[in-house]
């Protein structure tokens, strides 16, 4: 057995037990160690990352791993203070912005030293191209691979978490309390809090939970702020009576097909961003306030789910604005022709190639192939694509998916799906301008300002159709019944909740 695959001896109750210094030194010399060598053994170019970006072991250990895996936009910086407080040092990581707040308040808090800029791993490894730049960070090893085996949860499998789950707490601040002069925080990423049961507590400080598991994590008849979760699973989350304030989830795993759903009732969450994170969809009096909500611009699902949050609380302002959200996301996932119709389009068995671009794209971008197999890789995709559409099945369904596109396409430029009712004056405007370029060009109008004015009348159905020859009276009734339309278009619009 390897080093990083034994637990350390100890109850969730000892862990609970812990002030916070106490806490964060017990991981730093049991737990953290174990969990860098596990990185050092499984992530690729893990060590290259370290010796390029002049990060110590040591340094991964006082302040845990997580934080420097992230693929944040922005780098760190490992700050080291001279005199903090009374008299002792401290150190702290953090980004530009808080070197530049310290060095702003340099006379409260002292003079300090700061390390160069440091690149997160999952960021560097991108830069580097050694996995494909589409692939999510972490690749294979993070988010959708952390699972629950009998000795509790892993990550990859392979590495056994800390359990501070399987137990119930109740009336107890879980986030611990510190002060200005210790303003250190539970670092609680790679642990495991699966079937942990909350009853009437609070937390005072953030908790991020960075690469954790918490299945089944039960919160009751409590008030938790600022839980910060990163590529974490959060399968059956039960919450009942409850005020969840500033919690953040990115990449995190709240659903699954075969694992319990979640289960929300008479609760209120406050000022959330979910990021690239299905969101609940069973609930019961869940009150949604002033949340962000970050998904990929085609991900129709997610859109609808909020959309339908919004509309069952009356906030219809927001419903609108994810409707809309989720009628464009439509239209991207339809321009995937192959993505579209994956299940009705059938696909080759064992394949030695791509069987998308997408996954061919990698190929090119990663330093993993050639780029010769990648090129040969393309030609055998485009062959087998090109092969499959002149198919009169599969051509016909091509065409008819396209149709839709651009009757969706016009829908959104004219009236915003109905959501920007003010986007048909619009339209209409550029519509009278095109009438009335066509008199001008046509039907030998020698001013194209009296015409504007006259096709703008003409679009309100009040013009005079007498003496009019040849194809021009079409014209001007088409003209007529089309602003028509679009005058009955904008009220309706206007008005209508239907859609929500």
């Amino acid at each position: 057995m390897k080093d990083w695959e034994q637990l350390p001896n100890i109850s969730p109750k000892q862990l609970w037990q812990f002030s916070i210094s106490e806490f964060n030194e017990w991981r730093r010399k049991y737990d953290f160690p174990r969990i860098v060598a596990f990185l050092n053994e499984k992530l690729p170019h893990f060590s290259d990352w370290q010796n390029d970006q002049k990060v110590l072991t040591d340094d991964l250990i006082y302040f845990g791993p997580a934080r420097f895996l992230k693929g944040n936009p922005s780098n760190l910086f490992i700050i080291d203070f001279d005199d903090f407080g009374n008299g002792r040092e401290q150190r702290i990581i953090g980004y530009k912005s808080t070197v530049r707040y310290y060095n702003d308040n340099i006379e409260r808090y002292g003079n300090f030293s700061c390390s160069n800029e440091i690149i997160p791993y999952f960021k560097w490894i991108r830069q580097k191209n050694h996995i494909p730049k589409n692939r999510s960070y972490g690749g294979d090893l993070w988010g959708q691979s952390i699972s629950e085996v009998k000795n509790g949860a892993n990550v990859s499998t392979s590495l056994p978490l800390v359990k501070i789950g399987d137990i119930k707490l109740e009336n107890i601040n879980i986030s611990g309390f510190n002060s200005w002069e210790n303003p250190e925080i539970k670092n609680f990423e790679f642990l495991s809090l699966d079937r942990l049961h909350l009853n009437k507590c609070t937390s005072h400080n953030p908790l991020k939970l960075n690469f954790c598991s918490a299945d089944e994590l039960t919160i009751e008849n409590s008030r938790i702020s600022e839980i910060h979760a990163y590529n974490s699973s959060i399968l059956g989350f039960n919450v009942e009576n409850c005020i969840l304030t500033f919690w953040s989830l990115e990449n995190c795993r709240i659903w699954s097909q075969s694992h319990k759903i979640e289960n929300i009732s008479n609760s209120e969450i406050y000022r959330w961003k979910v990021a690239n994170t299905p969101f609940f969809q069973h609930y019961k009096s869940l009150n949604v306030k002033d949340c962000n909500f970050v998904y990929k611009k085609n991900e129709e699902e997610e859109f609808q789910n909020i959309k339908r949050i919004y509309a069952s609380q009356g906030d219809f302002s927001s419903a609108g604005s994810f409707y809309f959200k989720e009628r464009k996301a439509h239209i991207l996932r339809r321009l995937d022709f192959f993505g579209y119709y994956r299940k009705k389009i059938p696909r080759k068995n064992n394949v030695a190639f791509s069987t998308s671009f997408a996954l061919n794209r990698y190929k090119f971008w990663s330093k993993e192939y050639s780029n010769f197999e990648a090129t040969i890789d393309f030609l055998k995709l485009v062959f087998y694509k090109t092969k499959l559409l002149l198919t009169p099945k599969y051509f016909l369904l091509l065409i008819r998916n396209y149709v839709i596109v651009l009757g969706l396409v016009l829908d959104y430029l004219i009236r915003g799906f109905g959501e920007k009712p003010f986007w048909i004056i619009r339209s209409s405007i550029i519509l009278i301008l095109i009438f009335a370029s066509i008199d001008f060009l046509l039907f030998d109008v020698n001013n194209i300002t009296p015409s504007f004015i006259q096709n703008a009348q003409n679009f309100i159905g009040n013009f005079d159709y007498e003496n009019l020859e040849g194809a021009y009276p079409i014209l001007k009734i088409s003209e007529s019944l089309l602003g028509i339309f679009l005058i009955s278009l904008f009220v309706a619009d206007f008005s209508s909740k239907r859609k929500y």
